[in-house]
């Protein structure tokens, strides 16, 4: 709309002049959009001004040369001499020149050009009450749009359309072009006209509404509302002073005044008096002393004594709808707040914005506001009634005025801080309030302090409580271990000599049936025992988290074919079938476990083969096709297990009696056995718990489906990685048990055990191999021995906790060295440990220690054997007895060679051979470690040598290769 209103140069959207009448003919005009006044300019300089054109009969005034000379607005310039121009720019330029005395035309026009070309030295020296009212032209084919248009019009407030003005430089704030731009009626103009001078009241005590300051000048909203309006209309008011309201409210009934600047309508005022429209709100509260807490209406005043100012509105409002009220009429604002004070009323009534603005002033600090009313002081300008035309200019001047004047004489004096004076009461109240909030804070604070330093102490003494319960517990579990080993010890010592002599007896000649049969009963019964303890020392193992896994290369058909001939004649004794089978796809040799795997499938077997009397077990092998890495649902794989590794399945399937469901979910806890089974069946219920943990550590899982009455089959799955040999002579990874040979009397071998019957139960076992053999019950003799017997084997007991064998071993190696410093002739001493209860954690020690090889009781004889045959070394003595190289070979060839030991760096083969030299097995698996980064098939065979403890052999090739080279 701003657009339309002004335009570039002729400010007038059609461009046609509303006085041309041709323009009728094709279009309609819409309302009146605003008055644009003509006015005449000047150059300062010229003395005419000061005359104010008054004679116009010599003065030169340029006009636009498309002016109608008949036009209303020139006859009133009459008599003067016209100068055309082509365009109002060019009559200025004319004045400029000297060509003219003055321009005349559209103000508005005249001031932007004058703007537009910085031109200062003209101004404006007249305007004229006529002007060229600014209309829009619309085609008479158009009525829909011309009755749209003036419907927007309508909501265009008219100071908004001087606004419009004021943005485009189109206004001026000359009184008369205000007259002209607050768009009266003819009628109206003519009214100012014959009254220049309006009489006014203001009140002179009602700040900052209205007042008289100290110098007597009136001040306040209503007095800035006022001086707006003279400026707009271009009259006088003439404020009568001296009066206080009710007398100004007589003047005005009497017509001795002609309007109030601010009073609130009330129907007994509008029967003297025109109100204009609402210029300010001012919401009416009620205010006490500050001992009254709340006041919700002015119907709880009703009995009480309130203070009102009389002549104010509120007055009569609340004697009309409160008569039960007792009014106290008072002639200003302080004075009612005087008697509020004093406590000669209870209560006073009045505007929040005059009280708050004389309670500042008067620093009333015991004075406050307690309550709300529906009353509002909506003041207005009052016009003695005999003047409708009066009322009619002022509400057209208060629509005129910008909303930003408005906004600015309301935020000048409704937003005035007061300064309040100090009330040191209230100070007091606050500091008490103020103690006891600190008080009753600190209070609290010191109870939950009190409190959580309870609950911390409690809290601390139950962690002792727990650390406590912890170590004991923790002491319990050494305790059961230690009584576990303890027990191991005192039954395997004993039944070392009744399984060794039986050992023995079985092979000797000329005993009866019945005598083998007794020796078989024994043999038997003294397994089944050691395999109980075995089950609660492995349980035993898992419980402490001692559990490890030891990957090593074997063959899997072998495994498989070893336990169907473990259990075939135990089978068959009962009439029952057992069957074997490996699917197609199934590894020969892998890398795994082999103990733990062929313990789990022992253990299943056997409940089989317990648990069925009739029908078949079968033990079926695969492979699943899916990587074990691809199975989301498997617990997490060991890191040996490769990316490429298969998953292998067992399965265990019987025609026995099968397990009831209640016995299935608790099957493969530790001690339990299903409540179906004999009590003469045996067994501790340890060999499914322990089953089940060995399966999870090696990254598988065991599962059972079984029915009462129809069987059951157990399956067991695990990752396995295959393993491929480079030829045939290496196509056995694990080592073989050949018996070895009598080669001799010149291997000797020393007994260190403290147990003459364990000595003795050796001596038998080693007989057919006609070594030389000595005995001895203790370290120290063992040492003498050693020293001036120089044996080639020493198998030393570890089961005697009052023996200080590792003290012995690490003598021996000291001793050995010294030999060996002293005397090039002087091999290795091989050094066997033997105990009752093999734990990890002694393993480790012995071996630190120097110890060659490690067996477990009760001994075999042809693990006793292998051993020898593995960790023997062909000794260079004169009489040439001993080992042949040939010898060992055949038992057990080593999988490499010289020349790929030769590949490996000179400094690795040194820290190679010194691990060797020393028996540090733990060296020897960190180097294994390291060469398997670069040469896996070098570093697998190593490992296997060492868990074979084949030191010897190694020696002997590292040394081999050292003297080749030199």
């Amino acid at each position: 709309m701003k657009q339309q209103i002004v335009g570039s140069d002729q400010l007038v959207v059609a461009g046609l002049d509303p006085w041309d009448v041709s323009s009728l003919v094709l279009y309609e005009r819409t309302q009146e959009i605003v008055a644009m006044p003509f006015a005449l300019f000047a150059i300062n300089e010229n003395d005419v001004h000061d005359e104010g054109f008054q004679d116009r009969a010599h003065v030169r005034i340029a006009i636009r040369q498309d002016w109608d000379l008949a036009h209303p607005a020139l006859q009133a310039l009459q008599p003067c001499e016209f100068v055309l121009g082509a365009s109002v720019l060019e009559c200025i330029n004319m004045v400029l020149r000297g060509e003219a005395d003055a321009v005349f035309d559209i103000a508005s026009v005249i001031t932007g050009l004058l703007s537009q070309h910085l031109i200062h030295n003209i101004r404006m020296v007249e305007v004229f009450n006529q002007g060229q009212p600014l209309v829009i032209h619309i085609r008479k084919d158009w009525p829909e749009l011309r009755s749209a248009l003036d419907k927007a019009l309508d909501v265009i407030a008219p100071a908004e359309r001087i606004s419009l003005l004021e943005s485009w430089n189109a206004y001026s704030e000359d009184p008369s072009f205000r007259l002209v731009a607050v768009s009266l009626t003819e009628e109206e103009r003519k009214w100012l006209l014959e009254h220049p001078v309006i009489r006014v009241g203001s009140d002179p005590a009602w700040a900052p509404i209205e007042f008289r300051d100290d110098q007597g000048r009136y001040q306040g909203v209503a007095v800035d509302y006022l001086h707006a309006v003279q400026d707009l209309l271009g009259i006088y008011f003439e404020i009568v002073s001296g009066l206080a309201k009710p007398d100004l409210i007589h003047q005005a009934q009497t017509r001795e005044i002609d309007m109030l600047a601010s009073l609130a309508a009330t129907d007994e005022r509008s029967q003297y008096l025109t109100f204009t429209r609402p210029y300010i709100s001012l919401p009416v509260n009620i205010f006490t002393r500050d001992d009254v807490a709340y006041i919700a209406s002015p119907g709880d005043l009703v009995g009480k004594r309130v203070a009102v100012v009389s002549g104010y509105a509120v007055e009569q409002w609340l004697a009309h709808d409160y008569p039960g009220i007792e009014l106290v009429q008072t002639a200003t604002t302080i004075e009612a707040l005087e008697r509020l004070q004093q406590q000669d009323v209870f209560a006073f009534v009045g505007n929040l914005v005059t009280t708050g603005y004389y309670l500042g002033l008067t620093k009333a600090v015991d004075i406050k506001v307690v309550g709300d009313t529906e009353y509002d002081y909506q003041q207005a300008m009052g016009v003695r009634s005999d003047w409708p035309l009066l009322a009619s200019i002022l509400q057209k001047a208060l629509d005129a005025i910008p909303t930003s004047q408005q906004n600015e004489i309301q935020r000048s004096w409704l937003s005035v801080s007061y300064e309040y004076g100090f009330d040191y009461r209230r100070l007091w109240q606050v500091l008490i309030a103020a103690m006891i909030v600190v008080g009753v804070i600190a209070g609290a604070f010191l109870y939950w302090n009190r409190r959580l330093s309870r609950e911390i102490r409690g809290r601390r003494n139950a962690e002792l409580d727990l650390l406590h319960a912890k170590e004991l517990a923790e002491d319990a579990n050494r305790a059961k271990s230690k009584f576990l080993a303890n027990m191991s010890h005192e039954i395997r010592t004993p039944m070392n000599a009744v399984l060794g002599y039986a050992h023995l007896l079985r092979n000797e000649t000329g005993m009866t049936v019945e005598q083998r049969e007794y020796l078989n009963s024994i043999s038997r019964s003294g397994t089944h025992l050691l395999g109980l303890l075995d089950d609660v020392l492995d349980m035993s193992k898992i419980e402490a988290g001692r559990l490890t896994i030891n990957h090593a290369p074997f063959d899997l058909h072998t495994l498989v074919d070893d336990l169907e001939m473990m259990f075939r004649i135990r089978a068959q004794a009962k009439g029952v079938r057992i069957e074997t089978s490996i699917a197609d796809g199934v590894p020969q040799y892998v890398r795994g476990d082999e103990g733990k795997v062929r313990q789990i499938l022992i253990n299943i077997l056997g409940n089989a083969t317990k648990f069925t009397d009739r029908g078949m077990i079968r033990l079926r092998l695969w492979c699943s096709p899916e990587l074990a890495h691809q199975k989301e649902d498997r617990p997490s794989l060991p890191q040996s297990c490769q990316e490429d590794a298969r998953i292998i399945c067992f399965e265990v399937e019987d025609t026995g009696r099968g397990i009831d469901k209640s016995d299935l979910k608790t099957i493969f806890e530790a001690f339990e056995r299903p409540h179906t089974e004999n009590a003469h069946a045996g067994g501790t219920g340890l060999g499914l718990a322990i089953s089940r943990q060995y399966a999870e550590a090696m990254g598988g899982s065991i599962a059972v489906e079984s029915e009462w009455g129809e069987g059951s089959r157990f399956r067991f799955c695990m990752p396995i990685d295959e393993v491929f040999f480079r030829d045939s002579e290496d196509s056995t990874p694990c080592r073989t048990s050949s018996p070895l040979p009598a080669v001799g009397s010149e291997i000797r071998l020393l007994i260190v055990d403290p147990k003459s019957a364990n000595r003795e139960a050796v001596i038998r076992m080693l007989e057919p191999l006609n070594l030389s053999i000595r005995e001895t019950s203790d370290n120290e003799e063992a040492l003498r021995v050693f020293q001036e017997w120089r044996p080639h084997v020493i198998l030393m007991d570890l089961s005697d906790c009052t023996m200080n064998q590792s003290f012995a071993i690490e003598e021996i190696r000291k001793i050995e060295r010294e030999m060996l410093a002293s005397d090039d002739d002087c091999g290795h001493v091989t050094i066997i440990a033997v105990a009752v209860n093999p734990q990890d954690e002694e393993r480790l020690r012995t071996t630190i220690a120097g110890v060659d090889a490690f067996l477990a009781r009760p001994l075999e004889q042809a693990l006793l054997w292998h051993v020898l045959g593995a960790n023997l070394t062909r000794r260079g003595s004169s009489s040439g007895a001993g080992l042949e190289d040939d010898d060992v070979s055949r038992m057990n060839p080593l999988r490499m060679n010289r020349d790929e030991l030769d590949s490996l760096p000179q400094d690795l083969l040194q820290r190679l051979r010194d691990a060797v030299i020393v028996g540090d097995v733990g060296r020897l698996e960190e180097i294994a470690s390291e060469i398997s980064q670069n040469h896996a098939e070098m570093g697998t065979a190593l490992r296997e040598i060492i868990h074979a403890y084949r030191h010897g052999e190694l020696r002997e090739l590292l040394q081999k290769g050292r003297t080749d080279h030199e």
